[in-house]
C-alpha cells in the first residue's frame, strides 16, 4: 500500500508542476521627463511589441469631469475593459477615483506621460482592475508617475481562479529637479506582465505609499520600512497599455506533447513494481 500510495504522490505532483510553470514575463523601466522615444522608453518598446490595432491605450484624455470624485461605475469609466475598485478610506469612501488635468494639483511633480491628464484611486494605494465578464488579457502594463522609491509601485496579475501570475515592480526614475524641501520629480517608470497560457482576469496596481484624497491632498501614507528607514512615496499613473480582450473559453491549457502518455507509462510502470512487492504478488 505505501508504494501505492507513493505512485499517486508521484503523478499529483508532476501534474502540478505543468500548471505552475507557465511562462510569464515581468519587466520594468524608468526614464526622464520628455524621454518619449528614447532608447529608455519602456511604455514604447512594449506598444512597438504588439501589431497595430492588437493592443488597447487607455490614456484619460476621454474623461471629461476633472479634479473631482468619480464612482468606478460612472459613465466617465463606462467604455473600459475592465471595472476598477479600490478599498478608499472615512474621508473618500470606497471605489472612488480622480482624473486631473492639473496632476492633483502637483505639477512640477508628476509630469503626464501623455495628454494632459492623469488618474489616481482616492483614499488608496491599490487599485484593482477586473477584465469583463469572460475576457481576459495576454499582457499588461502602466506607465507610473514620480517613483522615487524601490518596492513601492508594482503590479500584481491574477487569472480567472485567482491565481497569482507574475508581478512587476516599478522602478525608480532619475530624480530630477531635486529641490530644497526634498521634492523632486522621478520622470516615468512602466511596469509590465505578459504571459503564455492563462490570461490575466485581473491586475492589483499599487501606486506609492501615500494616497490621494484630492487636489493638493496625500494622506494616509502607508510607512513602508526598509533598512530601517521610512519610505514615503506619493505616485499617481498615466497611461494603461494591455493586449486586445479575449474571451476566456477560446483559451485552454494544452498539456505538453506526451506528457499524458508519459505520465500514464510512469504510472503503470511504477504500478507495477509496486504489485510485484505486494504479499502474494508473481
Amino acid at each position: 500500500m505505501n508504494a501505492i500510495r507513493w505512485v499517486r504522490r508521484v503523478v499529483f505532483t508532476v501534474g502540478v508542476a505543468t500548471v505552475v510553470t507557465a511562462g510569464v514575463l515581468g519587466a520594468a523601466t524608468a526614464w526622464a521627463r520628455g524621454g518619449h522615444g528614447s532608447a529608455h522608453d519602456g511604455y514604447a518598446q512594449f506598444r512597438d511589441a504588439m501589431a497595430p490595432g492588437a493592443f488597447t491605450e487607455v490614456t484619460w484624455e476621454h474623461v471629461a469631469d476633472l479634479n473631482t470624485p468619480l464612482a468606478a461605475d460612472s459613465g466617465a469609466f463606462a467604455s473600459l475593459d475592465f471595472t476598477m475598485s479600490t478599498a478608499g478610506n472615512a474621508f473618500t469612501g470606497a471605489d472612488h477615483f480622480m482624473v486631473s488635468h492639473i496632476s492633483f494639483g502637483y505639477e512640477s511633480e508628476f509630469s503626464p506621460y501623455s495628454g494632459a491628464n492623469v488618474m489616481s484611486a482616492l483614499g488608496n494605494t491599490v487599485t484593482t482592475l477586473t477584465f469583463r465578464e469572460g475576457t481576459g488579457v495576454s499582457s499588461f502594463g502602466a506607465v507610473f508617475l514620480d517613483v522615487e522609491k524601490m518596492h513601492t509601485s508594482a503590479l500584481r496579475a491574477y487569472d480567472v481562479h485567482g491565481q497569482l501570475l507574475g508581478t512587476a515592480s516599478a522602478q525608480p526614475g532619475p530624480h530630477l529637479d531635486t529641490r530644497p524641501h526634498g521634492g523632486s520629480n522621478a520622470g516615468y517608470s512602466f511596469a509590465s506582465i505578459a504571459t503564455s497560457g492563462a490570461l490575466i482576469s485581473k491586475v492589483e496596481i499599487i501606486a506609492g505609499t501615500c494616497a490621494v484624497n484630492g487636489v493638493w491632498w496625500f494622506l494616509d501614507c502607508n510607512r513602508v520600512i526598509e533598512n530601517g528607514a521610512y519610505k514615503y512615496d506619493g505616485v499617481v499613473m498615466d497611461n494603461f497599455i494591455y493586449a486586445k480582450p479575449t474571451s476566456l473559453t477560446a483559451v485552454t491549457a494544452v498539456p505538453e506533447p506526451g506528457l499524458p502518455a508519459m505520465l500514464l507509462a510512469g504510472a503503470v510502470m511504477l504500478g507495477a513494481v509496486a504489485r510485484r512487492r505486494l504479499p502474494g504478488a508473481k
